[in-house]
C-alpha cells in the first residue's frame, strides 16, 4: 500500500510548476508533502529504493525551479537533513553514489 497508494499520491503532489494554484499551492500542503516525503526517504529508502531516488531528484530538481523562496528553502532544509544524519547519508551513498565493482 506505502508503494502504491502513497508514494503515487506524494509524486504527484510533488510535482510542480513556476504557476501552482489553488489547494495544491497552499504552503501547510506543500509543508505537508515535503515533510512526508523527508519521512519516507529517512524511514524506508532501503526497501523503496527507486521511489526514493525519484524523491531524491525531484527535490533537487526544485532547487533550480523558479519557485517561492519558502518553497525553495524548505527542500533546501531537508536536504541539509538528510547530509547531517549518519544514517540517511549512509544509507543514501550505499544506494546512490558507491561504486560497484564486480
Amino acid at each position: 500500500a506505502l508503494r502504491r497508494q502513497i508514494c503515487s499520491i506524494l509524486m504527484t503532489s510533488l510535482r510542480t510548476n513556476a504557476e501552482v494554484e489553488g489547494e495544491a499551492g497552499e504552503p501547510s500542503f506543500r509543508r505537508l508533502v515535503l515533510r512526508s516525503v523527508a519521512h519516507i526517504i529517512r524511514l524506508y529508502s532501503s526497501s523503496l529504493i527507486t521511489e526514493c531516488e525519484v524523491f531524491l531528484s525531484m527535490l533537487l530538481k526544485a532547487t533550480f525551479l523558479d519557485l517561492p523562496l519558502w518553497h525553495r528553502i524548505l527542500v533546501l532544509e531537508i536536504l541539509r537533513g538528510f547530509c547531517v544524519e549518519a544514517r540517511t547519508l549512509r544509507i543514501l551513498f550505499q544506494h546512490f553514489d558507491i561504486l560497484h565493482v564486480e
